[in-house]
């Protein structure tokens, strides 16, 4: 019984010292994992930053060109008719769009799927101006069929996905 209780004597303060220090060494690792992770995260965020900030500036420039008034000046011509300014305009909005299809990762789903409203209430509106005009009418009357169609409107989808792009913008910081 003497052995026992030398040996008992010897091997538990053992294992309290052996239980003690497993329980240091995993806290110092779940904290360095922790650590490591947090500067991962840190990495990212310094790269992804730089292009979210991109994405947001040509998303804006992309609704600012296809507002009509800029849209008209870029694409116009004196010597085209309504048909041809209504195909350049549509064409022009969608070619663009395309153009900028990879900032949907860097844009909010609510952002992103108010720039395609955006550009499909455009269209329309190209459209629908269009269909008000006789055949073979001048471009002018199809520009002003265009901004009669948009007087309509309480606020116009670019400015309304403009304006939600700066709010998201401004919560980023």
């Amino acid at each position: 019984m003497d052995t026992f209780l030398e040996i008992v004597k010897y091997i538990l303060p053992s294992l309290v010292v052996m239980v003690t220090a497993y329980l240091v060494m995993r806290s110092f690792l779940e904290n360095e994992l922790r650590r490591k992770e947090a500067e991962q995260r840190s990495g990212l965020d310094k790269t992804l930053l730089p292009l979210r900030l991109q994405a947001y500036e040509r998303m804006i420039l992309y609704l600012e060109r296809i507002a009509p008034a800029n849209l008209i000046l870029r694409v116009s011509k004196p010597e085209m008719d309504a048909e041809q300014l209504q195909t350049i305009m549509v064409r022009t909005i969608r070619e663009e769009f395309d153009h900028n299809l990879s900032q949907q990762l860097y844009l909010s789903d609510e952002a992103w799927e108010q720039i395609k409203k955006a550009k499909e209430d455009m269209i329309r509106m190209i459209n629908t101006a269009s269909t008000r005009l006789e055949l073979n009418a001048p471009s002018h009357e199809l520009a002003s069929a265009l901004f009669e169609e948009l007087n309509k409107e309480k606020i116009l989808p670019f400015d309304k996905a403009i304006i939600l792009l700066k709010k998201e913008f401004r919560e980023m910081k």
